[in-house]
């Protein structure tokens, strides 16, 4: 099909250019009617996906935050980056007929574009090449599943995705992945064409991408490392080696804590130790909402003047804090909390 690819990507005169909570799911289906369009007029009979733009129900913004159907705050900078819900591994997963998609891609932007996964069903049988994109143009994969006795059901594998928003290790399993990969599963083809292989492969893996993706996106926005489980576990064996890895607890949440959580604890001297990592003083604006930041400040208020009226002494350890042995003795003797 020449130049379909430019018809379909490029000419958006007719999409209203403002943005809303279903952007990405709007676009996707714009594409996808045209994509049928273009099959159409191959000769092929294409049964239109059961679903319908939204537009008119989302809610548009301009550069105000917007709060998700799971009760987050994101602003417009986050849904730029990001996407327009949340930034999950299973926005390469989207199924064609949920009107509004699940996971809005964490990836969108134009150029380039993640489309995600969505079928087209047809009463015709024909190739996994019946889509011939320009060299230029990524594709994660295309498959082609029968369904029934003559139908088929082609699956369009998350048509473009942009390598910058993308972790490496995402990116080199995407583009390890054929065109012919076949999607196979204990599932019915019809209800299983709504994953990819790269997912029916990796599913297991999404924390940790999850981990991945968001370690890489710090480095390369210029926010530092989350690290606190890597520092705070410095922290805590350097307490170990001054008192006795016996006699110290980590993560400690006695009934008198009220919920609350003390890092490092020495119940004999009744002494806590608390590593604070940025969020604690500065918002990271793509991963904490006004309101998670506000909530992490009054936690921490809480704990101090609870530690206060219990009569726990606290030493709060920051990011550019040292936490070697002697660099914590030093601290507690100047203190006088030894």
């Amino acid at each position: 099909m020449p130049g379909q690819w430019e018809r379909l990507l490029l000419e958006t005169a007719d999409f209203p250019r403002r943005l809303s909570v279903s952007y990405a799911s709007d676009l996707r289906h714009l594409i996808q009617r045209r994509l049928e369009h273009e099959l159409a007029l191959m000769g092929h009979q294409v049964r239109p996906a059961p679903s319908r733009l939204l537009r008119k129900n989302a809610t548009i913004f301009s550069f105000a935050p917007f709060t998700d159907p799971n009760g987050n705050v994101h602003d417009a900078e986050f849904c730029f980056r990001y996407g327009t819900d949340d930034y999950s591994f299973s926005s390469l997963n989207y199924r064609y007929d949920y009107g509004s998609c699940r996971h809005p891609a964490r990836f969108v932007a134009v150029p380039p574009l993640l489309l995600g996964n969505f079928g087209l069903v047809i009463s015709s049988a024909t190739s996994p090449s019946i889509v011939h994109p320009p060299p230029e143009i990524t594709l994660a994969g295309i498959a082609e599943v029968k369904s029934g006795a003559t139908g088929r059901v082609i699956v369009w594998l998350g048509a473009r995705y942009n390598a910058q928003r993308c972790c490496s290790w995402v990116v080199s399993e995407l583009e390890g992945i054929e065109l012919d990969d076949p999607i196979a599963g204990p599932d019915k083809p019809l209800t299983y064409v709504y994953a990819s292989e790269f997912s029916r492969q990796f599913a297991g893996a999404r924390h940790a991408l999850s981990e991945e993706d968001e370690r890489e996106l710090r480095q390369r926005m210029g926010y530092p490392e989350k690290g606190k489980p890597i520092r705070e576990q410095i922290l805590y064996e350097s307490v170990c080696a001054i008192f006795g890895g016996a006699n110290v607890t980590r993560r400690y949440r006695g009934r008198e804590l009220l919920g609350l959580e003390i890092d490092v604890w020495v119940p004999a001297l009744q002494l806590g130790f608390e590593y604070q990592g940025q969020q604690h003083d500065d918002r990271l604006p793509h991963w904490q909402t006004e309101d998670d930041f506000n909530n992490q400040k009054h936690r921490d208020a809480r704990k101090v003047a609870l530690a206060r009226r219990l009569g726990i002494r606290l030493l709060h350890v920051g990011p550019r804090d040292e936490l070697h042995r002697e660099a914590i003795l030093i601290k507690l003797r100047r203190l006088g909390l030894i």
